[in-house]
């Protein structure tokens, strides 16, 4: 093995660039573990996200013996593919590559699971509608669900420019599914508020607003039964 061959991946100076790439980023250094260690009589750094075991390696290209540079392999989320950065590609190697890294490790864990999330709302709504106790909505469960139907009515407007007929048309609704939560048991409500939703879609609403609608609602009426249940209303 050449001399070159033996230089450390990182120096000083390079390794505390590393930390402080880490550091400027939104995530906490506590949550990193850096190890370094052979592979194949190669020396090599691991920094391992703990949270999301995405891991960057670090080390040290070599062409017939003679240092290249760093060479940066990462892996982000549930994705099979090792991304690479290669010395030949671009200047600064190291540096690009912790913040490529780093940047894609943040979309990955900002990037909402949207199959995921839809098959829990599903499950959800199901849960409830199907809940075979029909128990009354207890205080804190109407405050809920009256927050949340101010909020609609306030949002509908702008969000979907309806025109005054319309926008009087979605507040008798909502006036109804107030006047309702003292009359019926979360199940029958929720399956009334569905009808009342696919009546005011097929009139008012957008296509896709009315299932967001009543997964908002069911999250606000979901916290007594979710408890018993063991289900979970999300955020």
């Amino acid at each position: 093995m050449s001399k070159l061959a033996r230089v450390p991946v990182l120096n000083t100076l390079q390794s505390n660039k590393v930390f402080e790439a880490i550091q400027a980023s939104q995530f906490d250094p506590s949550d990193f573990h850096r190890v370094e260690g052979q592979v194949d009589d190669e020396t090599v750094v691991w920094i391992q996200h703990l949270p999301s075991q995405s891991t960057l390696i670090i080390s040290r290209a070599t062409v017939a013996g003679i240092d290249m540079g760093h060479q940066l392999k990462w892996q982000v989320g549930d994705h099979p593919t090792v991304m690479t950065l290669s010395p030949s590609a671009v200047k600064g190697t190291l540096t690009v590559g912790i913040d490529k890294w780093l940047a894609e490790l943040e979309a990955d864990i900002d990037t909402p699971d949207l199959w995921a999330e839809f098959e829990r709302d599903r499950a959800l709504v199901q849960a409830v509608s199907e809940d075979p106790e029909n128990a009354p909505f207890d205080d804190i469960d109407k405050d809920a669900i009256n927050h949340a139907l101010h909020e609609i009515e306030e949002t509908a407007q702008a969000t979907y420019s309806l025109d005054g007929a319309q926008f009087a048309q979605l507040a008798a609704g909502i006036a109804d599914l107030r006047e309702k939560l003292d009359q019926m048991g979360r199940r029958e409500w929720i399956t009334y508020a569905a009808g009342t939703l696919a009546l005011l879609q097929a009139t008012v609403l957008p296509p896709d607003a009315s299932r967001h609608i009543l997964v908002k609602l069911v999250k606000a009426a979901v916290n007594a039964f979710g408890q018993r249940h063991g289900l979970s209303a999300g955020p």
